[in-house]
């Protein structure tokens, strides 16, 4: 959302940032998926709200990424419309890697759906 904000490529920025040897950062998507993460935390800050702050925000954030990626979805589709003077029935857009695991189609809890 940074990246976005300050007109920097964040897949560039995440393939140079690779080339190093101790980072892998991982592919980007529309918040976090599972039971583990999407929930559980939740149950931690009900516990110790004041200790847990920084659990609180991070599951907040992540929780308003996915409105954010709808809007630039729907901006997206807007420009496209408006280069090619389709309608809108006329453009597929397409979700890859829905699963929050690799090689498994389990949806619990991910944003997309």
């Amino acid at each position: 959302m940074i990246c976005a904000d300050q007109g920097i490529n964040v897949w560039e920025l995440i393939t140079l940032a690779n080339r190093h040897p101790q980072v892998n950062i991982l592919q980007l998507g529309p918040g976090v998926s599972g039971h583990c993460i999407a929930i559980d935390p939740w149950f931690i800050v009900a516990q110790a709200p004041q200790q847990a702050l920084l659990i609180r925000t991070a599951r907040l954030v992540n929780d308003g990424k996915l409105r954010w990626v709808v809007d630039r979805v729907k901006a997206a589709v807007v420009d496209c419309l408006a280069a090619t003077n389709k309608r809108a029935y006329e453009v597929k857009i397409a979700c890859f890697s829905l699963a929050f695991k690799l090689n498994i189609d389990n949806l619990r809890e991910i944003p997309v759906v």
